[in-house]
């Protein structure tokens, strides 16, 4: 079956800084037609707020570091090569704990790497944003956040019960 998207021999991607993270969208709804964006982290030991994504599952694979991620009332520590998902609708939070950690996010449909770019800003460099290792960095505003389908459900690195 033959796709009307496009072949991409090589796919650039301009580095971002997403709050703590170096972030590279290595594939946005454009290149996918929308059904999936392939994003790729980079970030030093933090830990993400407790959030629900709406509009999209997001399922992540750890290239190097661990990443612990809570949902459902477990929590999962994942190594080099370790994936798992966590489905739309499903209240989650992650953390980095190793030093640093590299991963992909896989979100389908595509649409997170759009309100990613549009909170974030360009990296003065290919590197982890300097100087926030272990700082709570302030969140884009909740209106920004409830427009790309994510709820917050408490601060950075705390617990819910629920998770």
């Amino acid at each position: 079956m033959a796709s009307d998207l496009p072949v991409l021999e090589t796919v650039h991607c301009e580095p971002i800084w997403f709050q703590h993270y170096l972030t590279h969208v290595r594939l946005d709804k454009e290149a996918t037609g929308g059904e999936f964006a392939l994003i790729e982290m980079h970030a030093a030991s933090f830990a993400s707020p407790p959030h629900i994504h709406h509009n999209e599952s997001e399922s992540f694979y750890v290239i190097e570091g661990q990443l612990e991620v809570h949902k459902e009332g477990r929590a999962f520590t994942l190594g080099s090569g370790d994936a798992i998902h966590t489905p739309r609708g499903v209240p989650h939070m992650y953390k980095v704990v190793s030093d640093t950690a590299r991963w992909l996010v896989l979100v389908s449909p595509a649409g997170f790497e759009g309100l990613m770019r549009r909170v974030s800003r360009p990296a003065e460099s290919n590197t982890i944003p300097p100087g926030f290792a272990g700082r709570i960095m302030p969140l884009p505003s909740t209106d920004s956040l409830a427009a790309g389908g994510i709820e917050i459900l408490g601060a950075e690195g705390e617990l819910p019960p629920e998770l």
